[in-house]
């Protein structure tokens, strides 16, 4: 498969598969029946939105460790920590307006 990333596109098989993005990372701990959610929701959303049929997406996920992460310079918490890290950092997402 030859990606054409700037452009969202694949080409396999001489076909054009239309990809949604060159990312999909969740974060690592998650069980795979939660991944499979994860793959069939992401998949209904994209055909249900841009009419592609399911034949021509290929959906992947990429999973990467938590303490790997951050964003709005916050470490992620592991799965099922959020609450707690919620709770430990109120002012911070709240000074940025996350909260």
């Amino acid at each position: 498969m030859k990606r054409d990333r700037s452009m969202g596109r694949a080409v396999h098989r001489g076909a054009t598969v239309f990809t949604l993005g060159d990312r999909r990372d969740i974060r690592h701990g998650r069980d795979v029946e939660t991944r499979h959610e994860l793959l069939r929701a992401l998949s209904t959303m994209w055909t249900a939105i841009t009419g592609q049929p399911e034949a021509e997406l290929i959906v992947g996920l990429r999973e990467i460790p938590s303490e790997n992460a951050m964003e709005a310079g916050l470490i992620f918490p592991a799965p099922g920590q959020e609450e707690p890290w919620f709770k430990a950092n109120h002012e911070r997402l709240t000074e940025l307006g996350l909260n």
